[in-house]
């Protein structure tokens, strides 16, 4: 609890911090290729996973506001996973079909799940009367994705940045945020995966940043702030 100690509100990012692909991205790629009648070995899934990771980041980089509006964060989800299917080997014009796919099938909660440790920590944070918000740059399915999860009644509100125009790490959403808890800069953390929009965003507004790395992806990478592997390490006293 040390971490959230004196705190009254936790903000929360949603991929790679509360929820996953189900069964596995991965899982669900291969269903979707085998679908169309292509069969990709899993080898071949997994070793181009870094590589759709690194085009993100390419493309953030150079634009992170794409994820400002639902017409931007439909292109980069599209984008991203057209990518993906290139560079496991697909025509590229088969690949873009299977890109549009792929985010169609990613529009539910039906293929994704919260991480293991997600109901027991936001249970906990609810129950000890923390204000609980979701600031996450996603499109506007969001809502819908965690009602039909079971996570939306936590939440005194879900932002997502096509909904709202904002996207991380732009100190306005942050300060929404801020703003619908009705708390204080100082008052808040905000728990996220991504070094920009996760760490320095809600940095320049004055909230704590709190980096989630479940994946230990940056591991011996020097940040500016504490680092956690799981929801439930803030429970501890």
């Amino acid at each position: 609890m040390k971490l959230i100690e004196g705190k009254r509100a936790i903000f929360l990012d949603v991929g790679h911090t509360l929820i996953t692909p189900s069964p596995s991205l991965e899982e669900v790629v291969k269903e979707v290729l085998e679908e169309s009648g292509f069969q990709v070995s899993m080898k071949v899934i997994r070793e181009t996973m870094p590589l759709v990771d690194s085009y993100y980041n390419e493309l953030y980089e150079k634009n992170g506001d794409v994820w400002a509006s639902q017409e931007g964060a439909i292109w980069l989800w599209q984008e991203l996973y057209g990518f993906w299917m290139k560079e496991i080997g697909i025509q590229a014009n088969i690949a873009k079909d299977l890109g549009k796919k792929l985010y169609e099938v990613f529009g539910s909660g039906r293929k994704w799940e919260p991480f293991p440790d997600v109901p027991k920590a936001l249970n906990a944070f609810f129950e000890r009367g923390f204000v609980l918000g979701v600031v996450s740059n996603w499109d506007e399915r969001l809502p819908r994705i965690l009602a039909e999860l079971g996570l939306a009644p936590y939440f005194k509100f879900i932002i997502s940045s096509a909904e709202v125009g904002l996207a991380k790490p732009d100190e306005r959403i942050f300060k929404r945020a801020l703003d619908l808890a009705g708390v204080e800069p100082e008052e808040a953390v905000h728990i996220g995966d991504h070094l920009i929009a996760d760490v320095e965003g809600p940095s320049r507004v004055g909230i704590s940043p709190i980096l989630i790395d479940r994946f230990n992806r940056l591991n011996g990478v020097k940040v500016s702030c504490p680092k956690i592997a799981s929801l439930t390490e803030l429970l501890v006293k």
